[in-house]
């Protein structure tokens, strides 16, 4: 009867043990979503490399100074979206009110997914520290074999999101809007919207890769880790053996 409790008590550890893992590595990809939006200077090559400046009538620094703005405003670093650029040639306010009401939207929705993260975390640490206090043999074994498992299906999911992004980016960015931000990715006419013509497709999709790149690599190296420590422990288990 104890070892039947016991065991159930131990398959249930390692089911909140997979569950931390699993938020864990999408607090990572968080991370990585944080890190990228802020990052000014990749965002000024890539405006170099997309060439866009006849289609939004500015220049390289102009967008780059426009779409941090908006980057400090979604992530509370600032309250005003008050920003000039040079448009076509006139000293135009880059944001009008509707736009405004929009990113406030996207700044909830930002807040919220940070409050999730830390709550990943938080569950992570609570999932991986009952393991280690409540598992008794092979922790650390347990511990690579479920991380292993974890990596490879949450990778498997991001592929599937990444192959949808590669096949019809359109399509997958009004579903983002839909979901998240209840209206339709089409409410905004480049033709009126400044803020949208410093946002093509492209931009979003390259900043989208390099999201699940960054996120893959740090994943990746844990992965790499618990690998190598599966190997240490089976060689070390046949040594004791013979």
């Amino acid at each position: 009867m104890m070892e039947e409790m016991t065991g159930k008590s131990n398959g249930f550890v390692r089911v909140l043990l997979a569950i931390g893992l699993v938020l864990l590595i999408l607090a990572a990809v968080i991370t990585s979503i944080e890190y990228c939006a802020k990052d000014s200077g990749w965002l000024m090559k890539e405006y170099e490399r997309l060439d866009i400046n006849d289609y939004t009538g500015m220049s390289n620094e102009d967008m780059t100074l426009a779409f941090m703005t908006m980057v400090d405003f979604v992530t509370s670093k600032s309250d005003s979206m008050n920003v000039k650029v040079n448009c076509f040639g006139e000293e135009v306010e880059m944001y009008n009110e509707t736009e405004v009401a929009h990113l406030y939207d996207v700044r909830n929705l930002y807040t919220g997914v940070m409050w999730a993260r830390a709550c990943c975390i938080s569950v992570a640490i609570i999932g991986i520290a009952v393991f280690m206090i409540v598992e008794k043999h092979d922790r650390f074994r347990h511990l690579s074999k479920t991380y292993l498992i974890c990596f490879a299906a949450v990778t498997g999911f991001f592929v599937l999101i990444a192959a949808w992004a590669l096949v019809d980016f359109r399509s997958l960015w009004y579903a983002f809007h839909e979901v998240f931000l209840g209206i339709e990715g089409s409410t905004f006419d480049p033709a009126v919207s400044r803020m949208i013509r410093i946002c093509p497709e492209r931009l979003f999709l390259d900043m989208c890769m390099r999201i699940c790149a960054i996120a893959f690599g740090i994943c990746l190296i844990a992965a790499a880790a618990a690998i190598v420590y599966l190997c240490v422990c089976s060689k070390d288990k046949k040594v004791y053996y013979k």
